[in-house]
């Protein structure tokens, strides 16, 4: 009985995350390309600067700049978003 009530929880959890998913990928491929192209750039600049000032754009991964995103190290967090000038 409770191996039945562990796996059924756990199957409700995995459905919730699935459809949590799959909202947010249909949002994403609804936004228009000019946001996903900013905010593709943001996030290499943001990979390649503050503590990661060194690194050049072309020898990170998507893997490690999605990480430095995340990060709290990553970035420079004085700019604020009336100063960012495209």
């Amino acid at each position: 009985m409770i191996d039945w009530l562990r796996q059924r929880w756990f199957d409700l959890m995995m459905r919730r995350h699935t459809i949590k998913h799959k909202l947010i990928f249909w949002f994403v491929w609804k936004l228009p390309k000019e946001v996903v192209e900013i905010a593709t750039v943001r996030t290499w600049a943001n990979a390649t600067s503050g503590k990661f000032s060194c690194d050049a754009p072309q020898d990170i991964t998507v893997d490690q700049a999605l990480k430095r995103w995340r990060s709290e190290d990553g970035g420079d967090k004085t700019i604020k978003r009336d100063e960012v000038y495209y």
